[in-house]
């Protein structure tokens, strides 16, 4: 290892499947922008800083006629996801070790290129040459993604960074530069007056960034290279490189709504910008710090099908559970986000998503429901519907992906986790890839069941050797008052494993059929 680059043999990067990569989620946001997309279940995709795989081999599994390539500076990743590929037994990716600017892919040609958490923790020359990569090596209609670290929210986060950089020895051992960093910067929190705006604003981000994993918190504030750059300037590169911005995977981490009246004011300035300077208008106001964005040829022609066409082709899904209705008024909410409407067609669309939740529902299915009995009769009430999806799909409350979801069921007879969670789980992974492409942290008693659930066993049989665990002192679930008897108890067991399997049925982790063709 040289100075100019993180140890990852001491502390490996978390290779994690991130959602807003998924080729069909990125082809149909590219659709919405008027785009020719490649197909997902054929394409060939290529990741660059692809760690150990953890992105790129749940894909491999989930479209085994697609071909996927990675490649990653550190020997250890790729030694580590080889490792989980020759057990998934996976014809169709392969991970090698490279410096990208180095990379020579000859005549290659890629739909997809991926480029996740490494934009801006690199030297220049490595920026360059994954713009330069992406120009030469996308397919007529290919989408690269490349997300990067963004000002000007990153200008505060950068005091960070900095107060790490000026204390910390850059030749300590990642574990213990951690440990110091996170105990500096908690010191340097107890100096900061909240009752400032610059002490209360440090204080809380000091707050946010040691709560960070050791690997992020590694990579954001005590590797050698963390570039921020403004939306407009990386735009600019692009576009400097042959390519050109269509939208981004994700939205703002924070609500930019009050953009619109910013924009309605009668400035001459404000009023005159186009579309880009809006979305970096937006970051001006929400202090936005990263970004997910998705690039296409510059040369490439666009898509003339109308918006309406469009919604009609793609596939929708919504975590958003109903929370409260008063007034005619519903509330879905996920998280902190809630979404509040008193439209009935809106509000049957989005019940009808989150009773089908993981699973996709087309725009028909969707409409038979939420228009049939609720608003098919009413002027305008399709035209509602297009745009409530429209509305939930830039706010980043409905996923839309250019192809189907289906997603094993709690009430199948032989349970079974998906391949990829089982490999994971084998190796002690604590967080394994569900079939959504996100990752599910599996704990405690959790992990015994879930290793049963192999596609062998009845519901009765794995009840039965739950309860032998629990006799046996091998496992411990439920009440820790109750009795060894009362653990034991089926009636308990039938309970918890009944829980058990909708929670992965909602996590995505359960399989379908096609995942276990081929599986012993």
């Amino acid at each position: 290892m040289t100075p100019d680059q993180i140890d990852y043999d001491a502390l490996p990067y978390a290779s994690l499947p991130f959602p807003q990569t998924q080729p069909a989620r990125l082809a149909a946001l590219a659709a919405l922008h008027g785009c020719h997309v490649p197909a997902v279940e054929t394409a060939t995709v290529l990741e660059l800083g692809c760690a150990s795989g953890g992105n790129i081999i749940p894909l491999a599994a989930r479209f085994p006629e697609a071909r996927f390539e990675g490649v990653d500076l550190a020997d250890r990743h790729i030694r580590d996801g080889n490792q989980l590929i020759e057990e998934l037994s996976l014809k169709n990716i392969s991970l090698r070790q490279g410096d990208i600017s180095q990379l020579n892919l000859g005549a290659r040609k890629y739909d997809f290129i991926i480029c996740h958490g490494v934009f801006s923790w690199t030297p220049q020359p490595v920026r360059e040459a994954i713009l330069k990569i992406c120009a030469a090596s996308l397919t007529e209609t290919g989408l690269a993604y490349i997300s990067y670290n963004t000002y000007p929210g990153w200008g505060l986060r950068m005091a960070v960074r900095e107060i790490c950089q000026r204390h910390i020895d850059p030749g300590t051992d990642p574990i213990t530069a951690i440990a110091e960093a996170r105990s500096v910067l908690e010191a340097y929190a107890g100096c900061l007056d909240p009752k400032t705006p610059y002490g209360s604003a440090l204080k809380d981000e000091i707050a946010q960034c040691v709560r960070m994993t050791d690997p992020h918190f590694q990579g954001e504030f005590l590797g050698p290279f963390n570039e921020p750059c403004h939306f407009h300037d990386f735009v600019e590169w692009a576009e400097g490189h042959g390519l050109s911005y269509v939208c981004d995977a994700a939205p703002p981490e924070q609500d930019v709504s009050s953009l619109g009246p910013l924009l309605e004011q009668e400035h001459p300035i404000i009023t005159a910008v186009d579309h880009l300077s809006r979305t970096q208008g937006a970051d001006f106001v929400s202090g936005r710090k990263f970004r997910r964005s998705i690039l296409r040829r510059a040369d490439a022609k666009k898509d003339n099908k109308a918006h309406g066409e469009v919604l009609q082709s793609l596939h929708y899904a919504c975590s958003m559970v109903r929370e409260a209705e008063e007034g005619g008024t519903l509330t879905f909410r996920h998280g902190e986000s809630r979404i509040r409407t008193n439209d009935p067609v809106a509000g049957k669309a989005l019940s009808l998503l989150e009773d089908a939740y993981p699973e996709t529902r087309t725009l028909d299915e969707i409409a038979d429901i939420a228009l049939v009995g609720t608003g098919a009769s009413q002027p305008g009430a399709a035209d509602r519907l297009h745009d409530a999806l429209w509305r939930t799909i830039e706010a980043g409350h409905v996923k839309v992906s250019t192809i189907p979801l289906r997603n094993g069921s709690a009430a199948d007879d032989r349970p079974a986790l998906w391949p990829v969670a089982r490999a994971q789980l084998a190796q002690g992974m604590v967080e394994v890839s569900s079939r959504l492409h996100e990752p599910v942290a599996l704990r405690g008693p959790v992990r015994f069941i879930a290793r049963l659930m192999d596609g062998t066993r009845t519901r009765e049989a794995l009840v039965e050797e739950i309860c032998t665990a629990v006799s046996e002192g091998r496992l411990d679930i439920g009440d820790q008052n109750a009795t060894p008897n009362q653990k034991a108890d089926p009636a308990r067991i039938i309970a918890a494993l009944d829980h058990l399997l909708q929670e992965c049925q909602r996590s995505g982790l359960l399989a379908v059929e096609e995942d276990m063709s081929g599986q012993e």
